[in-house]
């Protein structure tokens, strides 16, 4: 009889932490590339952590050297042969593969903001990091052989109500089983 309160008691301990801890997916992520010439591109986006890698990503924001870039901001990823949908964001930056662009790269429009990373297994060799602010043809563009220590993905932390359901959820649990010990 002990040991089947004791299970309850785990069960729904495990199932308010469960339920705290999906909070994470979706979670808002920041940010920043350093290039070898000083110029820092940061921003932020929402996303879902899987192992190494962010994924699903959406809502994002970009600005280099603090000034905003305008519009929606498009990710995708290059497959290759193509930019297509999905940017795959990771926390080492050898393996970042994604173009952030305020253009819409779907219909060829490359004339906007963007930042874009190539992993060596598609860049041949070494990684590489770009941004580009204005068309093409302007000469303000930043290439670098991407320095890992020069970029940085903040984990999400976990938000206030996340916390307070987890601690509220242990509580009522405690309260619960206490009175049943009672």
């Amino acid at each position: 009889m002990k040991m089947n309160r004791t299970l309850a008691l785990l069960v729904v301990v495990s199932a308010a932490y469960a339920a705290s801890t999906g909070s994470t997916y979706g979670a808002d992520w920041d940010y920043s590339y350093t290039f070898g010439d000083g110029l820092v591109v940061s921003g932020s986006f929402e996303g879902t952590q899987s192992g190494d890698f962010v994924t699903g990503i959406s809502d994002l924001s970009m600005s280099y050297n603090g000034t905003p870039v305008t519009g929606p901001i498009y990710a995708a990823t290059y497959d290759g042969s193509a930019w297509v949908n999905g940017a795959v964001v990771s926390f080492d930056a050898a393996q970042n593969n994604f173009l952030f662009i305020n253009t819409d790269y779907a219909i060829g429009d490359y004339s906007g903001d963007y930042l874009a990373f190539l992993p060596a297994s598609i860049e041949g060799g070494e990684p590489y990091a770009a941004f580009v602010s204005g068309p093409l043809d302007i000469v303000d563009a930043n290439n670098d052989s991407t320095v890992a220590s020069n970029w940085t993905l903040v984990d999400p932390v976990p938000d206030g109500a996340s916390t307070a359901m987890l601690c509220g959820m242990s509580l009522l649990a405690l309260g619960w089983f206490r009175r049943k010990l009672a």
